[in-house]
Order: structure tokens, then sequence, then C-alpha cells
């Protein structure tokens, strides 16, 4: 574990004088952890409106519906159907591929009043933990290409500078 640590600190000391042979390598991390940072971060804020606009309740899988890799979600998969009572004892049924549940599970549900067919099951890793961790992991992503691309123009800015010095 030693030798892992001490490689690894050793790639993060020379990093910006790798960054400064191959700059290509900072670019490529900033350019592609961007997008993701926005989309982690669009992900994040869509389920924050979400929560302050639903309520929440327990539904039951009544059953599961056969999902093909042709469909919509790209994989073949049994989608849970919940149904659910709102607060007006109104009979809801909707399917989610969010989460894996059995038939005969209760779930939790949070579903937005005004339009209790736009319900999900509320599970704390595909509300929370799932979205955060990609926004925090793009955000390193994208803070080390740009930890790089600084520092390769800080270290031109160094040798220019003794340059001239000199």
């Amino acid at each position: 574990m030693k030798k892992l640590v001490d490689k690894f600190s050793k790639a993060i000391k020379e990093f910006p004088h790798d960054v400064k042979k191959y700059p290509g390598i900072a670019v490529m991390f900033t350019i592609l952890g961007i997008p993701f940072l926005v989309f982690g971060t669009y992900s994040v804020a869509a389920n924050v409106s979400f929560m302050n606009r639903t309520v929440a309740t327990y539904g039951t899988v009544i059953d599961e519906t056969f999902r093909s890799a042709l469909s919509d979600d790209y994989s073949d998969d049994y989608v849970p159907i919940v149904e659910f009572r709102t607060s007006e004892e109104q009979l809801i049924n909707f399917e989610d591929a969010s989460v894996d549940a059995g038939v005969g599970q209760k779930v939790k549900v949070r579903y937005i009043p005004s339009n209790p067919f736009d319900a999900r099951i509320y599970s704390v890793f595909t509300f929370w933990v799932g979205p955060s961790l990609f926004t925090v992991g793009s955000a390193v992503f994208s803070s080390i290409g740009l930890w790089g691309l600084i520092s390769k123009f800080i270290l031109q800015r160094k040798s220019r500078h003794k340059a001239q010095v000199d």
C-alpha cells in the first residue's frame, strides 16, 4: 500500500511538468470534465426542485413489466409497477426503472400533488448519492485539468521570466 501511495504522490508532484510536455492531457481533462460537471449539477438541482414540489407516501410494487434493449432505457430489465394512494385517496399506478424492487415490496414514493402521475420511487442513492458522487467526481476531474493548464502557464511564465533575468 505504501508503494502505491508513494507512486501516487510522485505522479501528483510531477503532474505540472508532465502537462508542460503533454498539454493535451490537461485540455482533455477539462473538456471532458466540464460537461459532466454541468450535467451532475443539473441532476442534483432537478432532484432538489422535485423534492420541494412533492409529498411522500408509501406504495407497493404490484407487478413488473419487461423493457427490452430496444426501448428507451437501452437495457433488458424488469421495471416495477408501483401502486399508491394520494392524500385524496386516489389510486395511482406508475412505472419507475430507477430502483430495483420486487413484487410485494413496500417502497417510499414521492409525487406532485397537482399531478400524482408524476411520481417516483424515492431512494437516497438514486436521488442524492449517485448524482452527488457524479458531480463531485466530475468536479475533481475538471479541477485536475484546470490545475494542469494553470500550472502549465505558470511554468511557462517562470521560464520566460528566468530567461529574461539571465
